[in-house]
């Protein structure tokens, strides 16, 4: 059978504007090229583009064509967002024909859209246009309850991304609370959950590399407001106090690090602690490895690809009840808190301390494999493919 052709388009993806940007979106297109004829297609906004300009290449085998245009300067609100829809919108278009002329072909089978809004609005277009059908990936928690960003977004951004949802022949959000989230908010599709992607034969456990004191990993932004990392320094505080084996964390961060260690020193956990800046995907593996437990108080989540990774490396996970996160993370892989919940969250960590060996680090290993490895999300992929594929032929 042939292979099918697709276009994956995002909002967010990695590039020379934002390295890290949508980097779990990137990883989704190359749990899919092994299976489909992948082409990625990305418009970006740059405050150092001239005009326009078209960059192409080969990235870990995604044939990826990113589209940098010149931001839009003009300050009037009204007149700004059309400027800024129409540049965004011709950007595309003008991609997509180089795309079609490079490929010697008519068009592709079917779009894949990644983070509605903006990427929506080019397939949408193209269905109205040509009839062609797209598919939706959808990442972003301001759709959650607890967060209420998409309730205050502009009436025209909210009413766009409604009719680009409606549009769509396929919700394919994340996690089952995010698609009921957005259903709630008035996005009505039926949807189907695919979760977010780990190179499981990148991150695989080596217990060799563990410490002899009892090891917590944190990796993320150290975003207060979102992370509560506060709220895990407190608890770590009465973690040491009490607990019989001596206790270390490891944070690892992309964010504000000399502010992390400022709230460190306020808190008195400092020594407690080994703060490491920006790491690439490989050198987080050696983090993971030589840790006992992941460990997240998130106050909002959907499903964050550091729990993928940490159970694809069979680490156990202490984490809050929020979101994505229970779909897949119960007793025989971690414990659960509620958000702001210290107390709570000081006794999961000392009670995984004492009971650490009863975690089964090969079955925590078997869940990622089976839910979250590139083989299973790229073949989960492909069969939503084909399903709307053979629907609309």
């Amino acid at each position: 059978m042939q292979k099918p052709k697709v276009l994956f388009i995002s909002s967010w993806y990695p590039s020379r504007e934002h390295p890290t940007l949508g980097n779990f979106v990137q990883r989704h297109a190359e749990a899919i090229y092994p299976y489909v004829d992948l082409e990625v297609l990305v418009v970006i906004g740059s405050s150092t583009t001239k005009s326009f300009e078209i960059d192409h290449t080969i990235i870990d085998g995604v044939s990826t064509t990113m589209v940098y245009y010149k931001k839009v300067s003009n300050k009037v609100p009204l007149l700004s967002s059309y400027l800024k829809y129409k540049r965004y919108l011709n950007s595309y278009t003008t991609g997509y024909e180089l795309l079609l002329k490079r490929r010697k072909q008519a068009h592709f089978d079917l779009i894949h859209v990644n983070v509605t809004f903006q990427s929506g609005i080019f397939a949408r277009y193209l269905k109205r246009k040509v009839g062609l059908p797209y598919v939706i990936t959808e990442h972003w928690t301001g759709y959650l309850p607890y967060r209420t960003l998409f309730s205050k977004l502009p009436f025209y951004v909210k009413n766009m991304t409604k009719k680009i949802v409606a549009d769509a022949d396929l919700l394919l959000p994340v996690s089952h609370h995010l698609g009921k989230s957005m259903n709630n908010l008035g996005l009505n599709k039926a949807f189907e959950v695919v979760p977010n992607v780990v190179d499981t034969k990148m991150f695989i456990p080596d217990e060799s590399k563990r410490p002899s004191y009892f090891n917590f990993l944190h990796v993320s932004t150290l975003d207060d407001d979102q992370k509560n990392i506060s709220g895990i320094f407190r608890a770590l505080k009465e973690v040491v106090k009490v607990s019989l084996k001596e206790v270390r964390l490891t944070i690892v961060t992309d964010g504000d690090i000399d502010k992390g260690i400022a709230l460190a020193n306020e808190i008195g956990v400092i020594n407690y602690i080994n703060f490491h800046g920006t790491k690439t995907p490989q050198e987080i593996v050696e983090f993971y490895q030589s840790s006992h437990c992941f460990l997240m108080f998130s106050n909002y989540e959907n499903l964050p690809c550091v729990i993928t990774e940490s159970m694809s490396c069979g680490l156990p996970v202490i984490s809050t009840r929020i979101a994505g996160i229970p779909e897949h993370l119960d007793e025989s892989k971690g414990l659960m808190v509620e958000p702001k919940d210290e107390k709570g969250l000081i006794t999961a960590m000392l009670e995984l301390i004492v009971n650490y060996e009863q975690f089964n680090s090969k079955l925590i290993r078997d869940y990622a494999i089976n839910n979250f490895s590139k083989e299973e999300v790229g073949k989960a992929y492909l069969a939503k493919y084909l399903k709307v594929i053979q629907h609309v032929s």
